[in-house]
């Protein structure tokens, strides 16, 4: 039983910074969170499944998967989140000249001053090494000042989205002059999480590659057509841990039933993991070799 005030479903989405479809997907997935029903069939959840999935997130904000972190319980989430207090770089971690500027842009919502930083960055270590390495490290700090109190969830979204829309003004520069194979980006209905697909869209745009972005919540014969219209070469998913796997195994069965024979379905993030029959790829650096590997093949098949 549930204690205190209840709550909806979009309240708690909205208390503790996750999507309704995902709390849905966790229920039928993993068992929880487990709600109560009005008299009219309702969803609703007390405070104490608030303040958990408050911890649940903020965990796989910092690299932990729902799977491993839905089994613990209350005690073991907050031993395994950093305590509240100021920023202390992790252990073994090298320290930015640029952390404290991050911070304070995102404290202040300076979207401006956020993207001079990503701009001065890009310009002194290129594209491809903020892609592979300083954009996860930007985000794992994101996760560990909101786990640890220094920042809210507004201000965490906030950075997020200017990251997101940096990495798009990117891209979208290379591929406006794109020659190469035609590759169609998007994610899976339910799938809101669009910042990995945006990585990976700068990764094709650097190894050769045509983007057509139609991005998050594509429906698969959305991505069918869009794919039939441009003679792409592959389709391209970001499933992030967010996501269901179980619904995510669907929509790749079903995508491979609507594509034109001979394209092929490329994989990335923590809800692609275990799914068969598709290239499927855990890190940037692995997917640009790959894309690297593949080009000459594809850029004869369409030649």
């Amino acid at each position: 039983m549930t204690t205190g005030p209840l709550m909806s479903i979009g309240a708690v989405a909205k208390a503790v910074g996750l999507s309704e479809g995902t709390l849905r997907n966790w229920e039928r997935r993993y068992g929880y969170p487990k709600p109560e029903r009005t008299d009219g069939g309702h969803r609703v959840y007390g405070q104490d499944v608030v303040e958990f999935l408050t911890l649940v997130s903020r965990a796989i904000r910092l690299g932990h998967r729902p799977a491993q972190v839905l089994e613990m319980t209350k005690v073991q989430l907050e031993a395994l989140l950093p305590p509240p207090g100021p920023v202390v770089p992790m252990r073994g971690s090298r320290v930015r000249s640029g952390t404290e500027e991050f911070l304070r842009c995102t404290r202040e919502f300076d979207a401006d001053g956020l993207f001079r930083s990503f701009r001065s960055e890009v310009a002194e270590s290129g594209l491809r090494s903020f892609v592979h390495s300083r954009a996860g490290e930007l985000l794992s700090e994101l996760g560990q000042w909101w786990a640890s109190g220094e920042i809210e969830i507004e201000h965490e979204h906030f950075a997020s989205e200017v990251l997101r829309d940096f990495l798009a003004s990117e891209w979208r520069v290379f591929n406006a002059e794109a020659k190469g194979p035609a590759v169609v980006c998007a994610t899976p209905v339910g799938e809101s999480h669009a910042l990995g697909l945006h990585l990976v869209a700068c990764c094709l745009v650097l190894g050769g590659y045509r983007v057509v972005f139609i991005g998050a919540d594509s429906p698969p014969s959305a991505v069918s057509a869009a794919s039939t219209w441009v003679g792409a070469s592959a389709v391209c998913l970001s499933m992030s841990a967010f996501s269901s796997t179980d619904d995510n195994e669907k929509t790749v069965a079903e995508l491979r039933g609507l594509l034109p024979r001979g394209v092929e379905i490329w994989l990335g993030g923590e809800g692609a993991e275990g799914i068969e029959g598709s290239h499927t790829f855990r890190s940037l650096e692995d997917f640009s070799g790959f894309l690297a590997d593949r080009l000459p093949q594809l850029g004869a098949r369409n030649g």
